[in-house]
């Protein structure tokens, strides 16, 4: 999977501009903000802004695997949103292939991360979401269960993934409930006071 950059004034109409920065069939006359390693793939790429930190105030979380790459949850710093630095080793390593991490650090100063578990198929027998969170983007802890299918739910239901944000002095989700029959994603509200017990 590529990353790749567009940008917008009003966030209705999009540009793709030409960054000159990876060679892709033949030319460099592209949006491509980074490209794995042949045999490597990656998931979810998801940004965090963080003004205060001057070095690095955009960072990036993604889910990476295939080549010699262990599986897991793999970082990137960038001080302009364009050029990235990566982590060759994951920060984390239980989690599963979707991952949304928090636009901004949360009220606690922490950064957080909404994702899958390894075993969550295991665990839970359906698409779960998880949380963790980290005090450096670097070391982050065990994910937690936050949300999974209830008895509200029908029975073909798995929540594939969330993307949350604060908003005033509660958060916000955007949870994804897939159905698998027929195969359809439907995008739900969630709301939390702390960010671990949701309601929808």
């Amino acid at each position: 999977v590529l990353f790749c950059m567009a940008t917008s004034n009003d966030g209705l109409q999009w540009e793709r501009p030409k960054l000159g920065l990876v060679e892709y069939r033949g030319s460099k006359a592209n949006n491509i903000l980074w490209a794995p390693a042949r045999g490597e793939s990656n998931d979810g790429p998801t940004i965090c802004h963080d003004p205060e930190d001057a070095r690095a105030p955009f960072k990036m979380l993604y889910y990476g695997f295939g080549g010699k790459r262990v599986r897991g949850e793999y970082a990137a710093f960038s001080k302009d949103g364009i050029v990235w630095e990566h982590r060759p080793e994951p920060v984390l390593t239980n989690t599963g292939d979707r991952t949304n991490v928090m636009p901004v650090r949360d009220r606690n100063g922490r950064y957080v991360a909404f994702l899958r578990h390894r075993n969550m198929m295991t665990l839970d027998l359906a698409r779960t979401v998880w949380r963790s969170e980290s005090a450096d983007f670097i070391h982050w802890t065990d994910p937690e269960r936050i949300l999974r299918p209830d008895l509200l739910d029908d029975a073909n239901t798995e929540l594939y993934g969330m993307a949350a944000f604060p908003y005033e002095d509660i958060y916000l989700g955007m949870l994804e409930r897939w159905y698998d029959n027929p195969d359809v994603i439907e995008v739900q509200l969630a709301w939390s006071r702390d960010g671990r017990q949701w309601q929808r």
